[in-house]
C-alpha cells in the first residue's frame, strides 16, 4: 500500500503522553501543547518506506520532578523547522530550532548525585533465560541512526542551580540566558559550536563559547566558559566547604578553558579576585588545613586584586579520576605552596633570592645594615608595597659568645683610643689597632699589666719567650687577654638584639612601610648564624589575622 498524507495537529495536549514518559523518567508532564504540519509518506515492502518532513511547534511546556512541583524543564515556546525523518535509511534531522524562554533545573543532592541522572530510568538487565536454549545464530545488526540538529537557539532563558552537597547550601539562577548551538550529531566525527550568554544576579555574567563531540565529550571538547563580575560572599557555601572560611565581600572574574583529546584532559582555570575579604569560620570536616588568611595576603596585590591560574591535567578514562575534585585539590596545592614558602613565593614576584630574603645578617656586635642587606630590605619593601596585606614580624637575635666577644673587644678598643689620647664619637668605629706603633705597645703593656695581674704578664711573656719579645703577635695575644678580661654587662647583648630588630624596622618605615606593618619580636638568643654573622629572622604574617 502506498499512502501520501498532510498531516495538521494544533494544540495537542501532551498530559496523555505521562503514562509513556514515566516508563523511561521519573517526571511528570504539568502542561504544554504540540502543533505540527507535516508531509507523510508510507509505502509497503520490504523494506518499508516511511517519511515525514514538516515543523513541529511545542507551547506552554512545564515539566516537574515526579511528585513534586519543582521544575525540570520548561519553555514558552519551541520551534522546529524543516524536520525530516526517514526509517528506510535510519535518519532523523532538523534544520533550526528555537527555544523561547526555556528554563531547566541542575540540582547537587547531598549525597552528590545529581537531578539529570535520578530522573532518568535505566532498563533493568535482561533476566537470562531459564533451561537449555538452542543458540540461535544473531540477525545482522541494524545501522545505528543518523541524528541530526542542525541549529538550536536559546532566547531569554533561566537555569536554576543548587548544589546541596556543601556545608551551607548553595542556589543562583542565570537569567537572560541566550545561545546558539550548531552541528549536534550523534556521528562521533563531529563537532558541535556552542555560544551562549546569560546573566548572574545582581550584575554578573557568564558566557561559554567552543566546540565539543556531544555524544562522545571525552574524545574532543574545546570550551571557554567566562564568569564576569559575580559577586563573591553567595559563593560562601564553596569556600566554607573548601576552606572552612565563609566570605564578607569581593567580586569573582573566572577564565576557564577546558580543552580533551582521546580522555586527557587539560585545564586552565584562572581566577581574578576584587575586594576580597575573608568572613566567619565554618566548621568543615573536609576543609583544607591552609592559614587562609595568610594565603590571600599573599596574593592580593596593591590594587586590592587576586590574580591565580590553577592548571588541572587528568585522563577522563581514569573511573577515580573527577573533574572538581582535580580543580579543588590542583588548587589546594597552589595555596599549600604559597604559604609554606611565602618568601619564595615573594622572591619570584619581586625578584630577590627568597632565601636570603627570609633573615637579615648583622655582623658580631653590631645592629648597622651591610650594604647588601639593605640590598635585602629594598627587595622587601617592593614585595610589601605590592602586597599591602602582609606584614613583617622582625625577630630580635644575639649570640651569647660571638656577639659579647665582639661587644667585650670594642670596649677594649674604644679604651686603648681613649688612653691614647685619640676622640671618638659615641657610635664611632675606633678602627683597627696599630700593634707596630710603640705608643700602642706601652699603652698595651700598661692596661695588660693593671687589668690582667703578674700571673698573667709572667704567662704571656713564658709563651713569647721573655719580656724583651717585641713580636706583633706577643701585643695581638696581649689584646685578646685584655678583652676576655673586660667586665661585660648581662644586658648589652639583649639591647644589642633590641637594636638590631629596631633598625630593620626603622628602615623600612623610612622606604615608605607603615609602622603599623612592621612589628618587631622577643630578644632571642641564637648560635645559628652563618659564616660568623648573626641573622635576624623575618616572618611573613597578615595583617589584622586572628589566627
Amino acid at each position: 500500500a502506498n499512502v501520501q498524507a498532510q498531516v495538521e495537529v494544533t494544540g495537542l495536549a501532551l498530559a496523555p503522553l505521562q503514562p509513556l514518559l514515566a516508563k523511561f523518567a521519573a517526571l511528570d508532564i504539568r502542561s504544554g501543547a504540540v502543533s505540527a504540519s507535516s508531509g507523510l509518506r508510507y509505502q509497503g515492502g520490504a523494506p518499508a518506506v516511511l517519511q515525514a518532513q514538516g515543523r513541529v511547534g511545542i507551547a506552554n511546556l512545564l515539566v516537574n520532578e515526579a511528585g513534586s512541583d519543582q521544575r525540570f524543564l520548561s519553555w514558552k515556546q519551541l520551534d522546529a523547522e524543516s524536520v525530516a525523518f526517514d526509517l528506510a535509511s535510519r535518519r532523523f534531522t532538523v534544520q533550526e530550532v528555537t527555544v523561547n524562554a526555556p528554563g531547566a533545573k541542575i540540582e547537587i543532592a547531598k549525597d552528590r548525585s545529581v537531578n539529570l541522572a535520578k530522573v532518568f530510568r535505566r532498563d533493568p538487565p535482561a533476566r537470562p533465560q531459564s533451561g537449555p536454549a538452542d543458540v540461535q545464530p544473531k540477525a545482522a545488526a541494524n545501522p545505528p541512526w543518523d541524528l541530526r540538529v542542525e541549529r538550536v537557539r536559546l532566547q531569554g532563558g533561566e537555569v536554576d542551580y543548587a548544589d546541596l552537597s556543601l556545608v551551607l547550601p548553595f542556589s543562583t539562577t542565570v537569567k537572560a540566558l541566550d545561545g546558539t548551538v550548531i552541528g549536534i550529531s550523534n556521528d562521533k566525527s563531529r563537532r558541535a559550536d556552542i555560544q551562549a550568554s546569560g546573566t548572574i544576579e545582581p550584575y554578573g555574567s557568564a558566557s561559554v563559547n567552543g566546540s565539543i563531540t556531544p555524544f562522545a565529550p571525552a574524545q574532543f571538547t574545546d570550551l571557554h566558559v567566562l564568569f564576569n563580575n559575580v559577586l563573591v560572599p553567595p559563593l560562601s557555601p564553596y569556600t566554607a566547604t573548601f576552606a572552612g572560611r565563609k566570605v564578607e565581600s569581593g567580586k569573582l572574574w573566572l577564565d576557564l578553558q577546558y580543552k580533551v583529546a582521546g580522555g586527557e584532559l587539560q585545564g586552565e582555570n584562572s581566577i581574578r579576585l576584587a575586594d576580597f575579604t575573608l568572613g566567619e569560620r565554618v566548621n568543615a570536616p573536609s576543609a583544607i588545613s591552609v592559614p587562609l588568611d595568610l594565603a590571600v595576603a599573599l596574593l592580593t596585590d596593591a590594587k586590592g586584586e587576586i590574580r591565580l591560574s590553577v592548571p588541572v591535567r587528568g585522563n577522563l578514562d581514569n573511573p577515580s579520576f573527577n573533574v572538581g575534585s582535580a580543580v579543588r585539590q590542583a588548587l589546594g596545592n597552589v595555596l599549600q605552596r604559597l604559604v609554606t614558602a611565602p618568601f619564595r613565593a615573594l622572591g619570584r614576584l619581586f625578584g630577590g633570592n627568597a632565601e636570603s630574603l627570609e633573615a637579615i645578617d648583622f655582623t658580631p656586635g653590631s645592629a648597622a645594615l651591610r650594604p647588601e642587606q639593605r640590598e635585602k630590605l629594598d627587595a622587601l619593601t617592593r614585595a610589601l608595597q605590592e602586597r599591602p596585606r602582609l606584614q613583617l614580624v622582625v625577630s630580635a637575635p644575639y649570640d651569647p659568645q660571638t656577639d659579647a666577644l665582639a661587644l667585650q673587644r670594642e670596649q677594649a678598643t674604644r679604651e686603648l683610643a681613649k688612653t691614647l689620647g685619640r676622640k671618638l664619637e659615641a657610635n664611632q668605629d675606633p678602627g683597627p689597632i696599630a700593634y707596630d706603633d710603640p705608643a700602642t705597645r706601652r699603652v698595651l703593656e700598661q692596661m695588660f699589666g693593671a687589668q690582667t695581674g703578674a700571673d698573667a704578664v709572667r704567662q704571656l711573656d713564658s709563651d713569647f719567650s721573655g719580656a724583651n719579645d717585641a713580636s706583633r703577635k706577643r701585643y695581638e695575644a696581649m689584646f685578646e687577654k685584655i678583652t676576655a678580661t673586660r667586665a661585660l654587662d648581662e644586658s648589652a647583648t639583649q639591647r644589642l638584639a633590641a637594636q638590631r630588630a629596631q633598625t630593620i624596622a626603622d628602615y623600612l618605615v623610612q622606604q615608605g612601610i607603615t609602622r603599623e606593618r612592621v612589628q618587631t619580636g622577643r630578644i632571642t638568643a641564637v648560635q645559628d648564624g652563618s659564616a660568623g654573622d648573626v641573622s635576624a629572622k623575618l616572618l611573613i604574617a597578615a595583617a589584622g589575622a586572628t589566627g
